[in-house]
C-alpha cells in the first residue's frame, strides 16, 4: 500500500541522484542466497547501509552540475528560445509586409508602422503559443537530471540565461529569412 508506495519514491530517487548498482546491492541483501529478498534481509540490509546510502545520496545532492548536465540544460534552455525567436521575427516581417501591402499605402502607414503592427500580430501569437513549443521539446530533448540544490546554484542559473540568450537571437537572426523573399518594392505579394 502507502509503505510501498513509499519505498518506490525513495528508491527512485536514490538511483536518480546517487546512481547505484541496484544487482550488486540485491547480492549482498540476500543473505541466504535463495534469489529472493525477505523482509528480514531487506531491514537487515537497509539498518547496516541505509544511513551511508542517505548521507551520500545528500552529499550527492549538493555536488554542483558537471559538465554534461550544463551541457543538456543549455540546449534545453536554447532549443525553445530558438524556435520562438525564429517565429517571432518572421511573423513580424512578414506581417508586416501584408499589412504594408494591403493598408500601408492607403492608410499613409510608413514601413516601420507596418513593422510594429507585424510585431503586434507576432507577439500575439507567441502568446496565444504560450509554452507549447517547450511542451511540445521537452519529451525530445534530455533532461539535465539537476537536483534542487544544482538548478538553484548559479552556474545552472547563468548557464540558462546565456543559453536562452544566445537561443533567441539566433533564433531572431533565422526569423530574418524572409527578408530574402521580401522583393524590392518591400511586398511578398505579387502586384
Amino acid at each position: 500500500g502507502e509503505f510501498d508506495l513509499i519505498v518506490e519514491y525513495v528508491g527512485k530517487r536514490l538511483v536518480r541522484e546517487n546512481p547505484v548498482d541496484l544487482k550488486q546491492v540485491l547480492l549482498e541483501a540476500d543473505k541466504d542466497k535463495d534469489g529472493a529478498l525477505d523482509l528480514h534481509e531487506m531491514t537487515s540490509y537497509w539498518k547496516r547501509h541505509g544511513p551511508l546510502i542517505l548521507l551520500q545520496s545528500a552529499g550527492a545532492a549538493r555536488q554542483p552540475p558537471n559538465s554534461k548536465q550544463l551541457t543538456r540544460l543549455a540546449i534545453l534552455s536554447s532549443i525553445p528560445f530558438i524556435v520562438f525567436g525564429f517565429f517571432d521575427n518572421a511573423i513580424m516581417l512578414l506581417a508586416g509586409d501584408a499589412i504594408d501591402a494591403a493598408v500601408g499605402v492607403k492608410f499613409g502607414l510608413s514601413a516601420l508602422g507596418c513593422a510594429a503592427l507585424g510585431n503586434i500580430i507576432a507577439d500575439a501569437t507567441g502568446q496565444l503559443s504560450g509554452g507549447t513549443i517547450a511542451s511540445l521539446l521537452r519529451p525530445v530533448l534530455k533532461d539535465p537530471r539537476l537536483t534542487p540544490h544544482q538548478q538553484a546554484s548559479k552556474v545552472a542559473r547563468l548557464t540558462h540565461t546565456v543559453a536562452s540568450t544566445l537561443g533567441i537571437m539566433f533564433g531572431c537572426s533565422l526569423g530574418c529569412l524572409p527578408l530574402l523573399f521580401i522583393g524590392q518594392g518591400g511586398s511578398t505579394t505579387p502586384s
